[in-house]
């Protein structure tokens, strides 16, 4: 008897340590699916983290493209005008020469396409396109007298209207300095800028504008061309280009006064980047100012592209209203 109870005792202590084993296997299997669900809920929650910092980088990059285009946007068709206008005279200054007639504002990234830090030769080209433009729709039609002398013939030729291509996009200047021969087959779609030069040659190329070219050596020898510039904006009325080495930021000069201490140029700079709603907003901010001839840069040359088509109506002050150019 005594043996049976030892057996049944063994039994029981090995059923006991059975049952145990069992409970504890199952709560062994209970943590480690516990645990596959969390590692599993950890890993989708890591997923999305991730996929938010994703998200937040992407919303991150997007805003600072919108910043960043805020002035590349294509709005041509809202150009502001003659942003000089109303610009107050330097001190101890009367009376200024200006520009005559209408041009349009281009500055980096104004039709949609970012050309900041080697576009500012190309946007002042166009803003002096806009003016040409403007002065050939005034003229046109014209008539070239082409006609037989013999008296028997008493119709004259036709009027023939001059050539009034659109202000040339940046890639279409650069065909067109391709075109004349002016420039490798490469420069077309490259970012090399241009200067004085190359603008004349389209000028040329495009409405058959002549322009004058002036070198000057110093900045601190610009004073010494004080009267062809008077006489330029009192004959001709056109804007100018100018440009320079050591100063190489490309600017458009719309006129000249004499003050009692220094000379001036009125500066219309097209590195401006947004989109320019108010002329005043310019001037504020010095995108269009009145530039002492001795801020210029003194020892950079400089040089000076002079259109040589005379406005159809000349005028003499700052003081004229103007209407838009036609674009």
């Amino acid at each position: 008897m005594s043996l049976i109870r030892d057996d049944l005792c063994k039994l029981q202590i090995c059923l006991t340590t059975l049952a145990l084993l069992l409970v504890l296997r199952s709560r062994k299997k209970k943590r480690a699916k516990h645990k596959a669900k969390e590692k599993v809920l950890r890993a989708s929650k890591r997923m999305r983290r991730e996929e938010l910092a994703r998200d937040n980088e992407e919303e991150r990059k997007d805003l600072k493209r919108k910043v960043r285009m805020v002035g590349g946007q294509d709005y041509t068709m809202e150009l502001l005008s003659n942003v000089h206008e109303w610009l107050q005279l330097p001190e101890g200054v009367t009376e200024a020469l200006t520009v005559s007639g209408d041009y349009l504002y281009f500055h980096y990234g104004c039709d949609g396409f970012d050309d900041r830090g080697w576009g500012c030769g190309y946007r002042t080209l166009m803003s002096l396109c806009s003016w040409v433009r403007g002065q050939l729709a005034i003229a046109a039609p014209t008539t070239i007298t082409d006609a037989p002398t013999d008296t028997d013939t008493p119709t004259a030729a036709p009027p023939i209207p001059l050539s009034r291509p659109p202000v040339p996009s940046n890639r279409r200047i650069q065909e067109i300095l391709v075109e004349i021969g002016d420039k490798e087959d490469d420069f077309v779609g490259s970012k090399d800028w241009i200067g004085c030069v190359e603008v004349s040659y389209v000028l040329d190329s495009l409405y058959s504008t002549q322009c004058k070219i002036i070198h000057v050596q110093r900045g601190s020898d610009l004073c010494e061309h004080v009267d062809t510039l008077r006489q330029h904006f009192e004959e001709r009325g056109s804007p100018i280009m100018m440009g320079g080495d050591t100063d190489n930021a490309s600017k458009a000069i719309v006129g000249m006064c004499e003050g009692p201490d220094d000379n001036y140029l009125l500066v219309v700079d097209p590195h401006y980047w947004g989109i320019a709603k108010e002329s005043s907003e310019l001037q504020s901010r010095q995108w269009v100012k009145w530039q002492p001839l001795s801020e210029f840069t003194q020892g950079s040359f400089y040089n000076l592209c002079l259109p040589q088509l005379a406005a159809h109506q000349l005028t003499t002050t700052t003081t004229t209203t103007t209407t838009a150019a036609s674009s």
